[in-house]
């Protein structure tokens, strides 16, 4: 597919598709080349592209286009799961294409839907989770207050043990795996800066066997550093994907809420975000730059770069200090 300033052009794709001189999202949808999205804010449309279904989503700036493409080669370097990305373009509206991951004789189940199940059944009277709350200034239901390592642990047990068919003593070995990829992934948002891990937007990917149950790949990092929302530099927010609930009552930033992690954690935990750590040096931020600009075949623009890499490198140095500090404190 060709590019257009780096972004590959889906409205010539379609047009050399059908043979035509123009289209239009009805033209598209009558042929059946595409299936618009009813849910999500910025997903347009589903196509098919050599046999893979791929979803179109549409950004208000290129920040967040470019923060997923960023963002997909972190995760890849810490060795993490996360989704393809790449910029695409159709008619005006700039934005990104994903590549479907969901594999066959798979089922997935998003953890928003675990938890509402796991409260609705253990006190059926508690109409709170559908509710609205305030975080961080924004409106949002008090299920996300949920959204957090305690509660997901007790909420996955639940479901491995009562609402899908496996043995039962196959269950405490599907829970740790899937909470050191939970706990990964809570690094993860600290170390990239991508805060809004909701639990919708994390997924438990089963096969059909119930052999191998993980979480599926990341999805869904267009904010870091809020630099979508010129929040360019300093920036440290209330993490989506807590610890407790305490954290959002309290409103602890990404720092403090680290801090409390390792200090909760076994010995096991800090290792394995020291490990990650040791993978990230002053030159990782750029060496990341680089793949994204072989992916598109264009330079990032300057501004994204600069903000991106000042937030990075402040961010990383930020946990290496943490981590140094727990490490002392725990030894005294």
């Amino acid at each position: 597919m060709e590019r257009n300033n780096g972004y590959k052009n889906l409205t010539n794709y379609f047009k050399k598709l059908l043979k035509r001189k123009e289209i239009d999202l009805d033209v598209l949808e009558e042929k059946n080349i595409i299936k618009p999205c009813i849910d999500g804010a910025s997903a347009v449309f589903w196509f098919k592209y050599f046999g893979v279904n791929v979803l179109f989503k549409r950004y208000k700036n290129e920040f967040c286009s470019y923060s997923e493409l960023i963002s997909e080669e972190l995760a890849k370097h810490l060795g993490l799961k996360n989704a393809q990305y790449d910029l695409a373009e159709f008619e005006n509206n700039k934005g990104v294409i994903s590549y479907d991951f969901r594999k066959q004789n798979y089922e997935y189940e998003n953890i928003y839907s675990i938890l509402l199940e796991y409260f609705k059944k253990v006190n059926p009277e508690d109409v709170s989770p559908y509710e609205y709350v305030y975080i961080d200034d924004a409106k949002t239901e008090r299920i996300d207050l949920y959204n957090n390592l305690e509660d997901i642990w007790l909420a996955l047990e639940y479901y491995l043990y009562n609402d899908i068919k496996i043995d039962n003593k196959d269950v405490p070995k599907h829970i740790e795996k899937l909470m050191i990829e939970l706990t990964d992934r809570f690094c993860f948002q600290i170390i990239s800066g991508n805060y809004d891990m909701h639990c919708a937007n994390i997924l438990l990917e089963i096969s059909d066997d119930r052999k191998d149950i993980s979480l599926a790949p990341m999805f869904d990092n267009e904010d870091m550093f809020k630099i979508a929302d010129e929040i360019l530099y300093n920036f440290h927010e209330i993490p989506r994907l807590a610890i407790d609930q305490d954290d959002f009552a309290k409103e602890i930033d990404s720092n403090k809420m680290l801090r409390k992690y390792l200090f909760m954690s076994s010995e096991e935990f800090l290792e394995r975000l020291e490990r990650m750590m040791q993978k990230i040096n002053e030159d990782t931020i750029y060496h990341i730059f680089q793949d994204v600009e072989e992916k598109i075949s264009r330079p990032i623009p300057e501004d994204i770069k600069k903000a991106v890499a000042i937030n990075f490198d402040k961010n990383i140095s930020d946990i290496n200090n943490i981590i140094a500090e727990v490490k002392l404190q725990k030894r005294l």
